[in-house]
C-alpha cells in the first residue's frame, strides 16, 4: 500500500542547461506534491503550468524562496517541471525526468539525502 506523502521537486539550475546535470550540486528545491509515491506521473502534470500557474495546483507547497523562482511585473513564478529535473519520493528513491519516462538516480545521490539534506 502507497503511503500519501510529499514527492519533493528540484528544477535543474539555468547555469547547467545542456550539460549532463548532477544531483544536487545543479538543482534547486521548487516544491513539495502531496501524492502518493506511485503517483509520479500526476506530480509532474501539477508543477506544469497547463491550465494556471502550477504553484497555485491545490496538492503543491511552492518553495517561493528558491532560485528558481523569479519576479515578473510584481510577481513571483517558475519554469514548469521538464527533461533533467529531480524528483525524491518519500521512501528515498531519486529519479529524473528523461524525454521519455524517468531514470533512477545512482547511490551517490542518495547519499546526499542520507545527510540530512532532502
Amino acid at each position: 500500500m502507497d503511503r500519501f506523502v510529499s514527492i519533493a521537486v528540484y528544477h535543474q539550475t539555468r547555469d547547467s542547461f545542456g550539460s549532463n546535470p548532477n544531483f544536487p550540486e545543479d538543482f534547486h528545491h521548487v516544491a513539495d506534491v502531496e501524492v502518493e509515491d506511485r503517483e509520479i506521473e500526476r506530480a509532474f502534470d501539477l508543477t506544469n503550468s497547463i491550465f494556471g500557474k502550477w504553484w497555485e495546483n491545490e496538492g503543491v507547497s511552492p518553495n517561493f524562496d528558491s532560485p528558481a523562482f523569479f519576479e515578473i511585473d510584481g510577481e513571483k513564478g517558475a519554469r514548469s517541471t521538464s527533461v533533467n529535473d529531480v524528483f525524491v519520493l518519500s521512501s528515498g528513491k531519486i529519479l529524473r525526468c528523461m524525454g521519455s519516462g524517468w531514470k533512477w538516480l545512482p547511490d551517490e545521490a542518495h547519499a546526499w539525502l542520507d545527510g540530512g539534506h532532502g
